[in-house]
């Protein structure tokens, strides 16, 4: 069997005192349209492209039509907030708790634990790689979200 990590979606919710989540009528009827596109497959409605590395999603990025700076991609919904990785985040919030190698501390105990978890690991040394699937799963990095 393998160890569940140490993250809120492996820990019971009892534990963690969380509130249940309450859903306006207008969230539950978007909430279940998402539900219904499940079940199309995305190239229906989607150009679908698969990349290997991070490589070559810049390179994909930085070709026509999307380097003809019409597109501009963010993730924030509201454009006045202000860009910033989410390790500055962190580091605003808890300005004396958060100590100046964490971002070090978190990619290596990432890097020490991810084989236990994962079944595909980026080579040691490709570092974008790593902070790449360390953003996905929520890890606080340097890289903008």
């Amino acid at each position: 069997m393998e160890p569940k990590p140490e993250t809120p979606e492996y820990a019971d919710s009892a534990e963690l005192d969380i509130e249940p989540i309450r859903l306006s009528p207008a969230e539950d009827v978007a909430l279940n349209n998402i539900g219904a596109l499940l079940g199309i497959p995305l190239e229906t409605f989607a150009t679908v492209r698969h990349f290997d590395n991070a490589e070559a999603i810049l390179a994909f990025l930085h070709s026509r039509p999307l380097n003809d700076y019409r597109w501009a991609f963010r993730g924030h919904k509201d454009a006045t907030w202000k860009l910033e990785p989410s390790i500055e985040r962190l580091k605003r919030s808890y300005p004396h708790s958060l100590r100046s190698g964490a971002e070090e501390y978190v990619r290596q105990a990432f890097k020490r634990r991810a084989h236990h978890y994962l079944n595909h690991l980026p080579l040691d040394g490709d570092e974008l790689e790593w902070m790449a699937l360390m953003r996905h799963h929520g890890a606080p990095t340097r890289l903008l979200d």
